[in-house]
């Protein structure tokens, strides 16, 4: 199995590798990545949207919630663009959502080997 993260692939965001490569932008200091999911920001899930149902069923997707799902995607992109790799994270999860099994909201302070730092927001 494996994960297509599309967005890397968008011109504007090789461009943006290209700066941080070619040091346009300086020493990279801090990182601000954000995945929004608004689809999600209401319980879509019991009004049979198949996506939705299995996103935040444990059972069928883990326990990962909104981190192990989209996060990955806002990991992807930050360290596509960046080159750097990310050393620690430390998240705020919240279930907004009333009645849902998984997380659907994190916020997340970031920390690259480099000494850079970042926050990452999935909504």
């Amino acid at each position: 199995m494996g994960v297509t993260y599309t967005y890397s692939g968008y011109p504007m965001v090789h461009e943006a590798r290209h700066m941080v490569a070619t040091g346009q932008l300086g020493k990279i200091r801090t990182i601000q990545v954000e995945y929004p999911l608004e689809w999600m920001a209401t319980a879509i899930e019991t009004e049979g949207n198949v996506q939705a149902a299995w996103r935040t069923d444990p059972k069928k997707n883990g326990r990962g919630g909104s981190i192990g799902d989209i996060g990955t995607h806002a990991y992807h992109l930050a360290g596509s663009v960046s080159g750097i790799k990310l050393e620690s994270l430390t998240a705020d999860l919240a279930t907004f959502v009333q009645g849902r099994a998984l997380d659907d909201n994190a916020h997340m302070m970031l920390r690259y080997q480099d000494g850079a730092r970042g926050l990452a927001i999935q909504i």
